[in-house]
């Protein structure tokens, strides 16, 4: 109770200080992805409750420690950054937590109740420079790329949760050629249409949408009953390493499980070597599920990570009960997915706050890329290693 008390009062004053029309899909190859529209947007929710809802998320955060020291004191601001889904539809609040002037870290808060929780990821997601990159990017590629078109609109889009690009509307002056272009924050590269991108709406089914929409009425009308389920753990120890290329990701998140077990960790080029992830010409590449299991069970001594007991999960998919339970048991573990392409993050905590599931993840694919993300108890990742 104390505790409850005490998020109103802080979240009153929060509040007190506080002194959009849907975007039209922007090419006809993300049409079919619109067939959701009317539940998407008619549950649209507003920016002051999204804000409200985010920071009462963010104070029970605060106050049960899963948000380290440098949360404490920090506020909201409250003009957020919009970000859409490549659909067309408004995706994501993107609320920048600020303390004495600097960034201490993000919300991705709801825009839509469809996605069954107010805050969808919080904590360290985005490098800092972030938009001034994306908008110097756009603007060159515009110049050097597309010098004889004309841009007609440009939006901020989640192309591959949580990273962020720029999709952007373009048209040929001379020949009235329209091109549609999305360009990633983190390098300015463009991204091919069908292999790397995908709808964050789109992946979720139209009766788990209805379901979600009542999960979030229910959670936020029941506050009080919400917070005697909230609980956590978090395996300390584990230190973020990015990774050094685009197919990286399963090699920077084994480096980074290491640093629990190792100091210092194998670095990523000898991880890539005992996971085979170099092609017949010395070129990066992916690695699989099994090729991971000869870095992770190989000994010390012959340069592996010395976990013999460590197997894999392909398929079927697994869930937040089977990370939490490897989490219980001081397990940080390796998760993946696949929509739009294959990657892997480290998992080391639970949370479960406002009645809402969480997992925290180290993310290789950026740098200082820590947060928690929504998972719901029932949703489902393509494949776990379990680091034994």
């Amino acid at each position: 109770m104390k505790r409850l008390k005490l998020i109103t009062v802080m979240l009153a004053l929060l509040l007190a200080a506080m002194a959009m029309v849907p975007m039209v899909s922007a090419t006809a190859d993300f049409q079919s992805l619109s067939h959701d529209k009317e539940i998407i947007e008619s549950n649209y929710i507003t920016v002051e409750l999204a804000r409200e809802q985010a920071t009462i998320t963010m104070l029970s955060m605060i106050q049960s420690g899963a948000l380290d020291a440098n949360w404490v004191g920090a506020k909201i601001n409250p003009t957020p950054k919009e970000i859409y889904d490549v659909n067309g539809e408004r995706l994501f609040y993107l609320f920048s937590v600020e303390k004495k002037g600097e960034r201490v870290g993000e919300i991705y808060a709801a825009a839509s109740k469809v996605l069954g929780g107010s805050v969808i990821a919080i904590g360290s997601i985005n490098e800092p420079d972030t938009f001034e990159k994306l908008q110097t990017f756009s603007q060159k590629a515009i110049k050097e790329k597309y010098s004889g078109y004309q841009l007609i609109s440009e939006k901020t889009v989640s192309f591959d949760f949580p990273i962020l690009g720029s999709m952007i509307d373009l048209k040929n002056e001379k020949t009235g050629e329209s091109k549609y272009v999305i360009i990633d924050s983190r390098d300015g590269s463009e991204k091919k249409m069908d292999t790397q991108v995908s709808s964050y709406y789109d992946q979720i089914p139209v009766e788990v949408k209805k379901q979600n929409i009542a999960i979030w009425e229910t959670s936020r009308a029941q506050p009080k009953a919400r917070l005697l389920q909230d609980g956590q753990k978090i395996i300390s120890g584990l230190n973020h390493s990015t990774q050094y290329t685009d197919v990286w990701c399963a090699v920077a998140t084994a480096q980074i499980i290491s640093s629990k077990y190792m100091s210092p960790s194998w670095g990523q080029y000898h991880i890539a070597d005992m996971m085979a992830a170099y092609d017949q010409y010395g070129n990066p590449k992916g690695t699989t599920p099994g090729n991971e299991l000869d870095y992770y069970q190989a000994t010390v001594a012959n340069g592996g990570l010395g976990k013999g007991s460590s197997y894999d999960i392909y398929r079927p998919y697994t869930t937040w009960q089977t990370a939490h339970d490897e989490i219980e048991n001081n397990r940080p573990l390796k998760i993946g997915r696949d929509s739009p392409s294959y990657h892997a993050r480290a998992c080391n905590g639970w949370l479960v706050n406002g009645g809402n599931t969480y997992l925290l993840f180290n993310d290789p694919a950026q740098y200082g890329s820590i947060y928690w993300e929504l998972v719901g108890p029932s949703d489902t990742y393509n494949n776990f290693v379990y680091v034994r």
